[in-house]
């Protein structure tokens, strides 16, 4: 009797794993708003109110991270589910948004050190190159995530003077 639960158990595990998407991109947003005043509850409460998409961890946040101005990471989807934060990759990337608009301010010392900590994490993980981590603005028609946070992109991903010459703009 042990057995077969156990088998079930691993059953339902597999069926599990192959809903789950491969992650290929991660995507950078902001939230172009006052970096010191976004909350992750504002954010949870504004995706509810817009899409109401629950996650598995309970959570309406539409991407799988949110990094606050002090430097904290808040995790509301987990990597490998469905996100709600670029349309057409939703399904094969991660979604990471900071707070703060990157139009008119630059990501905070704690933020950019939790990003490129995380980005790492991620990119060792999931054997994901770095290629791969793109703006909103390169998959969308949009100015997210900011002058700033882009830029700063394309410094992690080691791309900073193609950046400079404007080629990656």
């Amino acid at each position: 009797m042990q057995i077969i639960n156990i088998l079930k158990k691993l059953i339902e595990l597999y069926k599990e794993l192959l809903k789950r998407k491969k992650v290929k991109y991660i995507i950078i947003h902001h939230t172009a708003t006052d970096a010191k005043r976004t909350t992750w509850q504002a954010i949870e409460n504004g995706h509810k109110a817009r899409w109401n998409f629950k996650s598995a961890m309970g959570l309406y946040m539409g991407y799988q991270y949110l990094i606050t101005w002090d430097g904290k990471v808040h995790q509301s989807r987990l990597d490998t589910e469905e996100g709600a934060h670029t349309i057409g990759y939703n399904k094969n990337s991660i979604g990471i948004c900071l707070t703060g608009s990157f139009s008119e301010e630059e990501p905070s010392g704690e933020q950019s050190e939790a990003l490129w900590k995380l980005l790492d994490e991620k990119v060792a993980y999931y054997g994901i190159n770095k290629k791969n981590i793109l703006g909103h603005r390169d998959v969308a028609n949009k100015i997210c995530p900011g002058d700033s946070l882009y830029e700063w992109l394309a410094n992690y991903k080691g791309e900073w003077l193609k950046y400079y010459k404007g080629q990656n703009k």
